[in-house]
């Protein structure tokens, strides 16, 4: 999963069809899954999805 989302990612920031993407990196400790704001393709390597990713995200939308 986590492949096809940076792929996705890429893609649309690629093609700027999306400014930026919100979605979880992995946290400090390695396990936690922490809110990130991805605005490069490059930074599409930092996405994830797992058990950890809990927290709503659109609560971000109304700071953009």
């Amino acid at each position: 999963m986590n492949v096809e989302l940076r792929k996705k990612a890429k893609e649309l920031l690629k093609t700027k069809q999306v400014e930026m993407i919100i979605g979880y990196q992995r946290g400090p400790d390695g396990i936690s899954a922490t809110p990130v704001f991805i605005t490069r393709e490059a930074e599409a390597e930092n996405l994830i999805w797992d058990v950890y990713c809990v927290y709503n995200l659109s609560n971000y939308l109304k700071d953009f």
